[in-house]
């Protein structure tokens, strides 16, 4: 075996067992995502290097080098482009659907005449797992109780849990009763609350760009146009944009830390 020889068999090992590495470690989750890069990177250098050693070898034709040579470059770029394609899908699925389950429900027990108890609803899941609802325990004739639903988990996008319902709200109460007995909410990230002041600065802006449309969008019969917004986070340099989905904005996934 010639030395270039050499050089190609081993190349050609490691460049195979890195992209097998890598392309096994998607399975891992986003905790693994730089080690994924880092192989697909060493696996197509080592693809590249073998066009190079293959194409430097005067004991092969020139025309015969140039093809090979040309050939394996050109899957290398590609495998390259599709593999890092691949741990960026697997990124963005990976944030948004790791989510925690839904909280239990909350117990019912009921002791007398004509009487009812609801359970509250389970928190819904995000960053974690939602909380679990209130219990409900009525004792004695013509009473009714419900339980306060259980916290709602902080969101991938660095929102803190949402407000939960309250009793009077589940019940369908005069909205007098709606302010009592509903969970708090989780902080959000500094960086969420960093967009949100950004998204009310440009929003000002716009309606004071458009004054006609002002006393649509302050009706919620009309919203700041994604098209807008997303061109001023443009100018000001912001990496993140924004899409609208049943008539409110969505902020993407905070980026992992």
């Amino acid at each position: 075996m010639t030395p270039s020889e050499y050089v190609l068999l081993v190349d050609g090992v490691g460049s195979g067992v890195m992209a097998t590495a890598g392309y096994g470690m998607l399975t891992f989750g986003v905790t693994k995502f730089r080690a994924i890069r880092a192989c697909f990177w060493s696996a197509a250098i080592g693809i590249g290097i073998l066009g190079i050693v293959w194409g430097a070898d005067v004991n092969q034709p020139l025309w015969a080098r140039l093809i090979v040579a040309g050939c394996t470059a050109a899957v290398a770029a590609m495998a390259l482009t599709w593999a890092l394609w691949s741990v960026s899908d697997h990124a963005e699925i990976a944030a948004i659907t790791a989510t925690g389950p839904g909280g239990p429900g909350g117990n019912a027990e009921v002791m007398g005449q004509r009487s009812g108890a609801v359970g509250g609803a389970g928190g819904m899941g995000g960053l974690g797992p939602g909380g679990r609802g209130g219990n409900a325990e009525v004792k004695g004739d013509d009473s009714y109780a419900r339980g306060g639903d259980g916290g709602n988990a902080g969101q991938p996008d660095g929102r803190g849990g949402r407000r939960t319902l309250s009793p009077g709200e589940r019940e369908n109460l005069p909205t007098a009763m709606w302010p009592f007995g509903y969970g708090g909410r989780g902080a959000n990230k500094p960086e969420y609350d960093r967009r949100l002041q950004l998204l009310m600065h440009i929003r000002q802006e716009y309606m004071k760009a458009f004054p006609d449309d002002l006393i649509f969008i302050e009706a919620g019969i009309d919203t700041v146009p994604t098209g807008w917004i997303n061109k001023r986070l443009e100018e000001m340099d912001e990496q993140w944009r924004v899409t609208l989905k049943d008539g409110g904005y969505v902020l993407p996934p905070l980026p992992s830390q």
